[in-house]
């Protein structure tokens, strides 16, 4: 399996599964498991996301104010709005150093 490289000791140290739940860049992030230090994801995968959950919004907002609205329809749009945040977070965007001062 792929590792994915610590912005911190510069090693693969990251699985596709710890990168991908690592966080925005207001998280905690994930700890690496050679260095300790924390890292997060940066601006691209924070815009990434908000445009996503914008998109799902307004399609929420569009059915709810149909005939018929649906809302398995909704949950189904906007569970499926995070997984694909998730899946781009650990194969697109890489990871970035935590601006948290209480993290480092």
């Amino acid at each position: 399996m792929k590792k994915y490289k610590c912005p911190y000791c510069e090693n693969d140290s990251y699985s596709f599964f710890s990168k991908m739940f690592a966080g925005g860049m207001a998280s905690r992030g994930t700890a690496c498991p050679k260095c300790g230090k924390h890292a997060v994801h940066g601006m691209k995968s924070t815009i990434f996301s908000t445009v996503m959950m914008a998109l799902a919004l307004i399609f929420i907002i569009i059915n709810y104010n149909s005939a018929s609205p649906s809302i398995e329809l909704c949950l189904c749009v906007l569970a499926g709005a995070f997984l694909i945040c998730k899946i781009a977070n650990g194969l697109f965007f890489p990871l970035t150093e935590n601006n948290r001062r209480d993290v480092r």
